[in-house]
């Protein structure tokens, strides 16, 4: 229990504890694309990078990882490449997935990978 108060304190006088929770008390959690990815045709998948961006951000959504090294301790990963996306809400999240302005986007990296694509809600 003291480790636990002493980390909330930390958190506390930094500000990042207060500051993420109170942004977030009168909303509903984050939504988060989770997606392991295998690049099968790198100059296709290069288009698909071009054109995802401005629909994530339509849909108010952020990147938070975006390929980078990475190791998987336990189980084979699903694909080499790792991405994360936060986007306002639950909600949004699915509406970005399932959306007209994503969808050409998203037969681009379908053709161009294979993969495994997680909609989680989470702080």
């Amino acid at each position: 229990m003291g480790r636990a108060v002493s980390l909330f304190a930390f958190f506390a006088r930094s500000g990042t504890f207060i500051a993420h929770f109170s942004r977030r008390k009168n909303s509903l959690a984050f939504g988060y694309v989770i997606a392991q990815i295998s690049v099968t045709d790198p100059e296709i998948y290069a288009e698909y990078i071009k054109l995802v961006l401005p629909t994530i951000e339509h849909y108010g959504g952020e990147f938070l990882v975006r390929g980078g090294q990475s190791v998987s301790y336990e189980g084979e990963p699903s694909g080499d490449r790792n991405v994360v996306i936060r986007f306002p809400s639950y909600q949004a999240a699915h509406d970005w997935y399932h959306s007209e302005e994503y969808s050409t986007a998203k037969a681009l990296r379908r053709s161009a990978s294979t993969s495994v694509q997680t909609i989680v809600e989470g702080l």
